[in-house]
């Protein structure tokens, strides 16, 4: 996840609702991180492992020209 401002940090987690469990993904400053424990946090641009949306086009892209060029 791309975060920018005062939200510097990627955020994971789950949070249950109605007895049902749900993934947390998102934005946080550094204060946010700090007070919460059951939320695991990380300094940086896409440090949670997500992906850029250009990587996963360029993927797909590079992926069809070959799969073309073979048939």
């Amino acid at each position: 996840m791309d975060c920018s401002g005062s939200q510097d940090r990627c955020i994971e987690g789950t949070a249950t609702f109605n007895g049902q469990t749900f993934p947390i993904n998102g934005c946080a400053n550094k204060a946010a991180c700090e007070s919460v424990a059951s939320f695991w946090c990380c300094e940086g641009n896409l440090c949670n492992g997500a992906q850029c949306v250009t990587q996963s086009v360029l993927f797909l892209c590079c992926s069809l020209l070959s799969y073309f060029l073979m048939h």
